[in-house]
């Protein structure tokens, strides 16, 4: 084999490996490269999870919050809210968080919330939301894919096969519809994030927003005192 057929080889495969890096960034979704996966782990790391509630199952107070994933407000709440209840409050088990996922903003709004819920049947739905709204794009950009939605799902180690099942399944639409129809009682503004803070008797808060001093004045005096 002469040297000019050798070089023109090697050119050749210089220029397939260029087209072939191309195709894969091209193809690769944006869910990659996920940021504030290690910070999640830290936020919730020795919490109890079960489905969409985190926390002590039995804590005497319950924090319902509705959140629709392209909202930027849900996001702000997520790293300025969420960290201080669970620190003061889900911690030591006088409150328990249960997320209730719903769509309004946008299309790509149902995937996530669907998403979620699909994360919840692993009981991980927490780190799910927490790592996609660190990610958040513009809410006027339809960002959230199936390619972002099973980016997060394996970023925050779920099963990616079982993900998937129960996202293209039928389980999850119930409680998707459940959380749809509870937010137009429970949340009378009609805004995210929506909160809704039940005392041990029954009595109800609702509030909405990201400011965390009106949500954490209200859990405090739903807290039973001692």
């Amino acid at each position: 084999m002469s040297k000019n057929m050798m070089a023109a080889i090697g050119a050749c495969v210089v220029v397939l490996i260029g087209v072939l890096v191309g195709v894969q960034l091209l193809g690769k979704d944006d869910g990659g490269d996920l940021k504030g996966v290690g910070d999640v782990e830290k936020l919730l790391d020795g919490v109890p999870q079960a489905d969409n509630v985190l926390g002590d199952p039995k804590a005497p107070v319950t924090v319902r919050e509705y959140i629709d994933y392209k909202c930027p407000v849900c996001a702000a709440a997520s790293q300025g809210v969420v960290p201080q209840i669970i620190d003061q409050y889900v911690r030591d088990g006088k409150v328990k968080l249960e997320l209730r996922p719903i769509a309004f903003i946008g299309p790509d709004s149902e995937v996530g919330a669907l998403a979620a819920l699909a994360a919840a049947r692993q009981n991980k739905m927490w780190q799910f939301t927490e790592v996609l709204l660190r990610n958040q794009k513009a809410e006027s950009e339809e960002w959230i894919t199936e390619g972002v939605v099973t980016d997060t799902a394996k970023a925050v180690g779920l099963d990616e096969q079982r993900f998937t099942t129960d996202f293209k399944g039928n389980a999850i639409i119930a409680p998707f519809t459940r959380n749809r129809n509870a937010f137009q009682t429970d949340v009378p503004e009609a805004a995210t994030p929506g909160w809704v803070v039940i005392a041990p008797n029954g009595t109800r808060k609702s509030l909405t927003g990201a400011a965390p001093q009106p949500l954490l004045d209200a859990i405090a005096a739903a807290v039973p005192a001692g």
